[in-house]
């Protein structure tokens, strides 16, 4: 008899270890219905009624949501797990999630524990294991000096704050702003780079303006030079050419010529000729572009794979991509197919 519950006992367990792991996996998208906002999966069933005055993606097993004028989080079931008491709120990325109480922002937990005290004035999400934030140095009686530094997950500063501003860490390389002044003429600002322990890259190498690295590479402005940089810091694509150009992802990047879009690679070629009256970045091998005023997808070497009839398109996100066709907005799958629709 004790064999059998011991057996009944393991098996429920085990069931029960199987339910928490599907739920963990399954991907949820937000909806909004009557005027509040719940969850489908991917399938398009609605498994999480709306009830939340907003509700955002999830990140790390939990969402973000607006109850009344606070934020909180929930988890794949639908259960409040961190309650809506905060002004503000960031979804959790590598494990924390940056709030605001009252004007000063900290860390969560998952488990709702304040991991990093509310004492900066402005943080960035967890990147690479740091995360940029801005705190107020008292330099004279009436005087605050805001600069920005890097902290670890247990809220220890490892860069100092002694930058006017920057950005988190990609592919090991962070773009911070510094103060120069030359003689007794006012002080200006300047882009410099810098790894995890804080020092100086590219012997020193100042630029006008340099954006987050992705695919190795990072958008940057020096002096008659406009182009993108490799991680070494030389200036290796020269965007000149072009009206526009933003950030890689997924190894393209678009630009604009003659007022239409196309994408380049990032050996600089033209993967995809200027064509589309807009386009946005490529996320799971697609790109939302617009074709004769509608919105479809293409993939990495311009072919269309959705054919263009959407009034809006996002990027896909876990498998679906939200879409607006006529009054009525949805998702959709990577075949085009509507899988949910609020009429």
């Amino acid at each position: 008899m004790r064999k059998i519950l011991f057996f009944i006992g393991l098996i429920t367990l085990i069931s029960a270890n199987i339910i928490t792991a599907q739920d963990s996996e399954q991907n949820l998208y937000p909806i909004r219905q009557n005027g509040k906002f719940g969850y489908i999966n991917q399938e398009g069933e609605v498994v999480i009624q709306p009830q939340f005055d907003r509700a955002y993606y999830f990140s790390d097993d939990l969402a973000r949501i607006k109850v009344e004028d606070h934020f909180g989080y929930i988890n794949k079931k639908g259960k409040v797990v961190i309650d809506p008491v905060y002004t503000e709120a960031r979804n959790f990325s590598s494990g924390l999630a940056a709030v605001r109480i009252n004007e000063k922002w900290g860390y969560l937990d998952p488990e709702g524990n304040m991991a990093i005290k509310p004492r900066f004035l402005k943080v960035r999400s967890f990147r690479e294991g740091l995360a940029s934030v801005q705190v107020s140095n008292h330099v004279l009686l009436f005087f605050y000096d805001k600069r920005w530094g890097f902290i670890n997950k247990q809220g220890e500063f490892v860069i100092e704050p002694k930058y006017m501003n920057a950005v988190n860490f990609s592919d090991g390389i962070a773009s911070v702003v510094i103060r120069k002044r030359v003689l007794l003429l006012p002080a200006i600002r300047k882009w410099i780079c810098i790894n995890t322990q804080g020092d100086t890259l590219f012997n020193g190498k100042e630029f006008y303006s340099i954006h987050r690295f992705k695919n190795g590479r990072a958008f940057a402005k020096k002096d008659d030079q406009q182009g993108f940089v490799s991680t070494t810091g030389e200036f290796v694509i020269d965007t000149s050419p072009y009206q526009l150009s933003y950030s890689f992802s997924e190894n393209r990047a678009r630009f604009r010529k003659n007022n239409l879009w196309g994408y380049i690679d990032t050996d600089g070629e033209i993967v995809v000729e200027e064509q589309f009256t807009a386009a946005r970045d490529f996320e799971e091998g697609l790109a939302p572009v617009k074709i004769s005023g509608k919105w479809g997808y293409i993939d990495p070497s311009g072919q269309v794979v959705i054919p263009a009839q959407f009034a809006i398109a996002h990027h896909f996100r876990d498998g679906l991509a939200r879409v607006k066709k006529g009054s009525n907005s949805g998702y959709i799958n990577k075949k085009g197919e509507l899988v949910w629709i609020n009429k």
